[in-house]
């Protein structure tokens, strides 16, 4: 009797055990559980931070394009207007270009990496400077403006533009191109 008493009672603790496991999660298991959301977690965050150096490497390629066309335009667009090239000298380099026009002088500079233009000064440069280039973008070769000059031609002005976006070297544009005198 005192053996079916204990096997009774041996019978109802591992019924107790069994539905105590049933309710709750064993240590494997929420290890297990934890790794796996880990894993998603981790797969979610990379993907955020690959899309996010996308959307910086794209918006910085839109930039710098669109810095260095307006700004290479307008340089043609003044260069073509003007009656003489008063610096650089002839077959020289330089970061500053001032342009002699009809009855004034329009200059551009480089001040803070970032192209500059005055217009309207008489017998130099003068008044105040524009910016031509964003402030998120800056130019970084020295050699900006060169002169070429032929025999009997008009000069021409050779023009080549390095940008870099918000001074990250792995955000770069360069750009050259001519524009003569008429």
């Amino acid at each position: 009797m005192i053996n079916n008493l204990k096997y009774k009672q041996f019978k109802k603790d591992a019924r107790c055990k069994m539905q105590d496991a049933r309710r709750g999660f064993s240590l494997v298991e929420l290890i297990m559980y934890l790794a796996i959301i880990g894993s998603l977690v981790g797969v979610v965050v990379g993907m955020f931070v690959s899309f996010n150096r996308l959307r910086v490497k794209s918006e910085s390629q839109t930039e710098l394009s669109q810095n260095a066309r307006s700004a290479v335009e307008r340089l043609r667009q003044e260069i073509v207007k003007a009656v003489s090239v008063d610096s650089p000298s002839a077959g020289s380099s330089a970061n500053a270009l001032n342009l002699v026009m009809a009855s004034s002088w329009t200059c551009f500079r480089i001040n803070a990496n970032i192209l500059e233009m005055s217009e309207g000064g008489s017998g130099a440069c003068s008044g105040s400077w524009n910016p031509i280039t964003s402030s998120k973008v800056g130019i970084t070769n020295s050699d900006i403006f060169t002169r070429i000059d032929n025999n009997g031609a008009k000069s021409t002005i050779q023009i080549k533009l390095t940008l870099t976006y918000n001074n990250r070297t792995e955000y770069t544009y360069t750009t050259q191109t001519t524009a003569g005198l008429r």
